[in-house]
C-alpha cells in the first residue's frame, strides 16, 4: 500500500502530521552518574532543617477534580427523570386500561402521558446534564403515542361508550319493546 492509499484509508481519522526523527548520538562521556543535564540542580539538604521546619499543608487533588454542577442543573435533571418515569407509567396504564375494560381511565392516562412527555422533552433541552436523558424522553414520547393509538383502536372496535359487553347495553332495546297498539 503506498502513501496515498494509506492516507485515503485512514482519512476518517483526520489529518495526520509527519514526524521526522533523527538518531541521537551517545555523549562522549558515558560515565552516567557524572554526566547530568544543565537544567538539573542537586541541592544538598541542610542538617536539621526537617526538625525546625513546619510540615507543609498538602491539599487532596481529588477534591478539585470533581465536577460541581449548579443546583439548578441538578434539580432540572431530577425533574426530567421524574417526568420520564411518569410518562412511562401513564403510557403503560393507557395501554393496559382498554384491555381490562377501563377505557375512561386509559384515556385520561394517555392524556397525562402526552403532557408528561412534552414536559420531559422541554426539560431535556434546558441543561447539558439533562441532555443525557434525551433517549429516554424520546422513548417516552413514542410510548405515549403508542398508548394513544391503542386507545383509539379500542374505541373504534368497542364504540365510543367504552365497552361492547352486556354490562354496557341499554336497558331496553327496540327488539325487546312491546308492539305498538295505537291508532
Amino acid at each position: 500500500m503506498n502513501e496515498d492509499e494509506s492516507n485515503r484509508a485512514a482519512s476518517w481519522l483526520g489529518p495526520r502530521r509527519k514526524v521526522i526523527s533523527h538518531e541521537v548520538a551517545k555523549p562522549a562521556d558515558s560515565a552516567g552518574a557524572a554526566a547530568q543535564p544543565v537544567h538539573v540542580v542537586v541541592v544538598p539538604a541542610a542538617a536539621g532543617s526537617h526538625a525546625t521546619r513546619r510540615p507543609e499543608v498538602v491539599l487532596d487533588p481529588t477534591l478539585f477534580s470533581e465536577r460541581r454542577r449548579k443546583h439548578r442543573h441538578q434539580t432540572i435533571y431530577h425533574l426530567t427523570q421524574i417526568a420520564i418515569v411518569g410518562t412511562f407509567a401513564a403510557a403503560a396504564l393507557g395501554i393496559v386500561g382498554p384491555l381490562v375494560g377501563r377505557a375512561r381511565l386509559a384515556q385520561e392516562s394517555v392524556g397525562a402521558a402526552a403532557l408528561l412527555a412534552l414536559l420531559s422533552y422541554r426539560l431535556v433541552r434546558m441543561t447539558g446534564l439533562s441532555r443525557r436523558l434525551r433517549g429516554y424522553a424520546v422513548a417516552g414520547i413514542v410510548l405515549a403515542l403508542l398508548a394513544g393509538a391503542v386507545n383509539v383502536g379500542a374505541m373504534l372496535i368497542s364504540g365510543p361508550t367504552g365497552g361492547g359487553g352486556p354490562e354496557h347495553a341499554p336497558a331496553s332495546s327496540p327488539a325487546n319493546a312491546a308492539p305498538h297498539t295505537g291508532p
